[in-house]
């Protein structure tokens, strides 16, 4: 959504007072409005047409004269058209969002409005008022935007009444507990990303698919360490064997592409960690190669290579999106593993089953997001 703007520097000349905290709420300085004046109704605007089309040229969406700044870039308007303007349940005619304005005013009003209701986040009226006036400078000249469920669900409730179906999880202020919502905007999912624990049963891994959904629903991805998972033929408490992690990991997935995120054609955001002394973490660490083996001979087969075309959909591990996939060393003996040239893994069922993983492999581990959480690439040793 970037673009250069054609009109003269945003920044004003001498730099005002900062925003300061009180006790009684912050004082927010204008540094780019005024006041009595509103920001959008300074900006210049156009009326466009935006399509977005398949590679074969096929139409997915669009929508004609709508309403964005004249400084904004076609792909700009094309993003924000297509993936966040609401496209039903507005009242009145057309039932949808049809200009820039409306979508900066529904974030900027109910971000401000909030602030207000639950008290004690501005010193005074004129604070909110510059917050919200502010807010939607930025947002309208692209010098900030927020993450996609902000987009997608701020507002709804508030500006236009909208309740949707099924609820959210949300704090009780008062009660300081969380509860289930009665809908799904009041409380809106404004977050991006969520972290969510599964156990070794059965119901665990299914309520995980359930959770998952809602976390997708509302455009916002989600994150898993899969290890307490028990791996392939390992034994239940009923007598058989388990089916084993992968099988787990190909139906979240599948629902992770089913589903389309903020109830647009984005796809779901999905990570998945699993932990190098799994029975499963060779097969892990290998499976989006071997999906990827498939594609290329079907494709060979004369099936379309694009990324949404049918040889792609056949196969799993498509959803693990932006190299999300990864291997992690346990926090135990966590610098001795990834130093070693082999490792072990460990069952999880509690049987003393215990294999090493195969040495013509070597771990040459990395520094991630923290000294306690390695990420592990694998070669073949010569």
């Amino acid at each position: 959504m970037s673009q250069t703007l054609t009109q003269e520097s945003p920044f004003p000349s001498t730099t005002p007072a900062p925003s300061t905290p009180t006790q009684n709420g912050v004082h927010v300085a204008r540094r780019f409005t005024q006041p009595g004046v509103d920001p959008l109704a300074q900006v210049q605007w156009d009326r466009r047409r935006t399509v977005i089309s398949n590679p074969d040229g096929s139409i997915v969406f669009a929508m004609d004269d709508v309403e964005v700044p004249a400084g904004w870039s076609q792909l700009a308007t094309d993003i924000v058209v297509s993936k966040y303007f609401r496209k039903a349940g507005l009242p009145g005619t057309p039932g949808h969002e049809t200009s820039v304005r409306q979508v900066v005013r529904r974030l900027a009003h109910t971000i401000r409005v909030s602030g207000e209701q639950q008290g004690g986040y501005f010193a005074g009226p004129e604070d909110a008022e510059a917050f919200e006036a502010e807010l939607s400078y930025l947002l309208v000249h692209q010098m900030g935007a927020f993450n996609s469920p902000v987009w997608f669900n701020c507002g709804l409730h508030h500006e236009y009444g909208i309740d949707g179906s099924g609820g959210n999880f949300a704090l009780d202020l008062a009660a300081d507990t969380v509860h289930m919502t009665q809908d799904s905007y009041s409380r809106p999912q404004v977050s991006a990303c969520f972290i969510q624990s599964v156990g070794d049963d059965l119901m665990s891994i299914f309520e995980l698919v359930k959770n998952e959904a809602r976390v997708f629903k509302y455009g916002s991805g989600t994150g898993t360490n899969f290890s307490r998972l028990r791996g392939r033929m390992e034994k239940l408490s009923g007598g058989g064997t388990s089916s084993g992690l992968m099988s787990f990991l190909e139906v979240l997935d599948r629902g992770a592409g089913a589903t389309k995120s903020g109830g647009t054609t984005r796809r779901a955001a999905k990570m998945v960690v699993l932990d190098l002394d799994h029975p499963e973490i060779v097969d892990f660490v290998h499976w989006k190669v071997r999906e990827e083996r498939k594609v290329a001979a079907l494709v060979s087969a004369g099936y379309s290579s694009d990324f949404n075309g049918e040889a792609y959909q056949t196969v799993s591990g498509q959803n693990c999106r932006r190299a999300s996939c990864g291997a992690r060393s346990p926090r135990r003996r966590g610098r001795a593993r990834t130093r070693a040239s082999s490792t072990t893994t460990r069952s999880r069922s509690g049987t003393p089953a215990k294999r090493p993983i195969a040495s013509t492999r070597r771990i040459r581990a990395r520094s991630s997001c923290s000294s306690t959480t390695r990420r592990a690439t694998w070669r073949r040793s010569t």
